[in-house]
């Protein structure tokens, strides 16, 4: 799946008066249920990193995950970082 969420899916969506969720996620756990959300319905969504996620975990290495999971979803993942 391509990574992220392309600005002609936005305006389609908006088109037809639809919008993408947009979900803060904090750690590995929570990328993936943004991730199985947006599968389970087929919907495209953004995982948004919270900032403090940084000072919990080591960056480089929650944002390696958070591009593994968007790159492996069946649907858009758009990423926040």
């Amino acid at each position: 799946m391509t990574l992220g969420v392309e600005l002609e899916l936005l305006r389609a969506l908006h088109a037809t008066r639809r919008a993408v969720v947009a979900a803060v996620a904090y750690d590995l756990v929570t990328l993936e249920a943004i991730a199985a959300a947006g599968e389970a319905t087929g919907c495209p969504v953004i995982a948004q990193v919270g900032s403090s996620a940084f000072g919990l975990v080591h960056g480089p290495g929650l944002i390696a995950a958070a591009r593994a999971v968007a790159g492996g979803a069946t649907v858009p993942v758009g990423l926040h970082l």
